[in-house]
């Protein structure tokens, strides 16, 4: 029913605004249950407040939407303790308002979440997940998620502020995740990560592991926003049965873990699994001697990228078969000045690498690790003059099968290291 038709039937106007606003301005969870544990739920206004009595608890929920102007709060027994929110309202949950919390909030919708531009979480941890873990399982410290059938295809989108307390974690695991927004975790983890099934490890170094799980058809995760994780580490990584043309791993915003100390470096994981395109365009940086590692099936470099681990930094390439090229290189790729491979071929503008080594940071090419399906010989080919100088660095080029180098490559300070599993082929003139 339109508005007109309600003005025909004689509504006042106040009474349709009345309507409107309560509909589309008020959302507030609702439907609490508390199925183990011990919790007890509040409301006054907009303000819905949990105050949880013992370690771990559980809650269902049929709604957990909130408003802009909207808070839930979590009082909590301490850091470590964990409030697991279960919605079954059967639609994805759209949290436009604030989360607070001075422990764990996890959080399980198989439809999906979508936090909202104008969100706002600051909690000591928060894992955000379609996939479903038994009440049993997560009493007892067993933290083993699975997809539900039927939500393959289901999404966790963070359009807004994500901020956990210093090494605290952030988890967003689903088919598909989508960061748009900004999350903060200094010391801690991040994870953007798409897969069928994981185990957290709380106990360990709090890491997620997908182990052999199947993989998720067509899933991806994406970042166009900002992570920063200085002196923690962030994760994106897909276990996805996508077709090789599609984007698996897309990492266009800003990604940075920067090394707080000796002993707390910051390390970046892009990870696109056995299926599917890897592609950076934006800034990844984990200077003060941190590591970065982008992998895949396919790798796509792209031109505006900016790849900084600082002097005594690494950064780590390993996709199938690599091929170092200048820039505006035709070789097995199409469109310019943004190419598009069309092949297994991963392509790297030789300029990137000359950048990476004049600032001091080590290069790592990799090709074929333990395990790896790729159907390709696992060559490295340098067809580029690389020329770089400035403070020590070193150049490691590890290839399953050959190295080729048919061009020069000059370098003042520098070393190159060269494996190959098959033969090294100098052919530069």
């Amino acid at each position: 029913m339109d508005i007109t038709t309600l003005l025909k039937r004689g509504f006042k106007l106040t009474a349709i605004a009345s309507f409107f606003f309560w509909h589309f301005a008020v959302a507030l969870p609702e439907g609490a249950q508390v199925s183990a544990g011990s919790a007890t739920v509040t409301q006054s206004g907009t303000t819905t407040t949990i105050n949880q009595s013992s370690q771990n608890t559980v809650i269902n929920w049929t709604g957990f939407n909130t408003a802009v102007n909207e808070t839930v709060r979590f009082n909590q027994p301490s850091v470590s303790s964990i409030a697991l929110n279960k919605i079954n309202s059967g639609l994805p949950t759209n949290f436009n308002g604030s989360l607070f919390a001075n422990g764990q909030v996890w959080i399980v919708n198989p439809n999906g979440v979508v936090f909202g531009a104008n969100s706002q979480v600051n909690v000591a941890g928060l894992l955000v997940t379609t996939h479903n873990i038994t009440d049993s399982n997560f009493m007892s410290g067993q933290y083993k998620f699975d997809m539900v059938p039927g939500f393959e295809n289901s999404k966790i989108i963070n359009n807004g502020s994500i901020t956990v307390a210093d090494t605290g974690m952030v988890a967003l695991v689903a088919p598909g995740v989508e960061n748009n927004g900004i999350i903060t975790a200094n010391l801690g983890k991040v994870y953007l990560s798409s897969g069928s099934s994981f185990v957290l490890d709380l106990y360990g170094d709090q890491l997620i592991n997908f182990g052999t799980s199947p993989a998720v058809q067509n899933g991806y995760v994406s970042n166009s926003g900002t992570i920063t994780a200085n002196g923690g580490k962030v994760y994106m990584t897909a276990n996805s049965a996508a077709q090789v043309v599609q984007d698996v791993v897309s990492m266009s915003g800003t990604i940075e873990a920067t090394s707080v100390s000796v002993n707390k470096k910051g390390e970046i994981i892009l990870n696109g699994g056995n299926a599917g395109t890897t592609r950076v365009s934006g800034k990844l940086k984990a200077s003060g001697g941190g590591h970065i590692e982008t992998s895949g099936h396919k790798l796509i470099i792209e031109p505006t990228a900016v790849i900084d681990a600082g002097q005594g930094g690494s950064w780590l390439v390993d996709p199938y078969n690599i091929i170092v090229a200048g820039a505006g290189s035709t070789s097995n790729n199409s469109g310019q000045p943004n190419f598009t491979p069309t092949g297994n071929d991963s392509t790297i503008d030789v300029a990137l690498i000359d950048t990476q080594l004049s600032g001091g940071t080590n290069v790592t090419l990799a090709t074929g690790g333990v395990g790896s399906p790729g159907a390709q010989a696992g060559d490295i080919t340098f067809n580029s003059v690389m020329t770089s100088s400035g403070a020590t660095a070193t150049l490691f080029l590890n290839a399953l099968h050959d190295v080729t180098i048919n061009a020069a490559m000059t370098t003042t300070g520098q070393n190159i290291d060269i494996t190959a599993g098959h033969q090294i082929n100098l052919k530069a003139p």
